[in-house]
């Protein structure tokens, strides 16, 4: 079984989105209102909510509701996303199990250094590296979750339509994959990534 948006609604929503993707700037009541459609969109639209985090950003600390916001590049590309989202991802399967079986499912394990370097185990398959220069003045969640990212990179067609543990022992990053959220920009685009694989 699987929950889908109404017709009307994916209609509703799809017409505003291409409304905004025509504009530069938005009252901040419009926005809000689109805001409002997408995040209730999110609840089957499974992927959505990385995509939703730019545009709420654009709203914080505005007051009026007629006041008038420039639409970034990056919330112009999370509105073109949300086009593709409602025309392909409109479903969410309802009686998913409430617990994994850890006998069914692949297991990734995955651990960063905040100095060192991170790695990832799956199965027989590994990978260990240090960091790139520059990479050590990230904070520990981004180099806890950089590893999980490039694991479902290297091995997506592996991975493809099967359950799969993560272990991490970051809770942050726990949080921050479980909400698809996050105030942090560099995690939002490893989460944005995370949810396109």
């Amino acid at each position: 079984m699987e929950c889908r948006l109404p017709v009307e609604k994916v209609v509703k929503t799809t017409h505003r989105l291409q409304e905004f993707s025509r504009k530069k700037k938005v009252q901040l009541r419009d926005l809000q209102s689109l805001i409002g459609l997408l995040n209730f969109a999110c609840s089957v639209v499974v992927p959505g909510r990385a995509f939703l985090r730019r545009l709420i950003d654009l709203v914080i600390g505005v007051q009026s509701p007629f006041h008038w916001i420039r639409l970034t590049k990056e919330s112009r590309a999370d509105i073109n996303i949300w086009l593709l989202f409602l025309s392909q991802f409109n479903g969410k399967s309802v009686f998913l199990p409430a617990k994994l079986d850890s006998s069914d499912c692949l297991h990734l394990y995955t651990d960063a250094s905040g100095a060192i370097g991170y790695a990832a185990v799956l199965g027989t398959s590994w990978f260990a590296q240090t960091w790139p220069h520059g990479f050590d003045e990230h904070h520990i969640a981004i180099k806890e979750l950089f590893p999980i990212v490039l694991a479902l990179e290297l091995w997506g067609l592996r991975l493809k339509d099967k359950k799969i543990l993560f272990f991490t022992d970051n809770i942050s990053v726990v949080h921050v994959i479980n909400k698809q959220s996050s105030k942090d920009k560099v995690l939002m685009a490893l989460i944005r990534s995370l949810s396109l694989q």
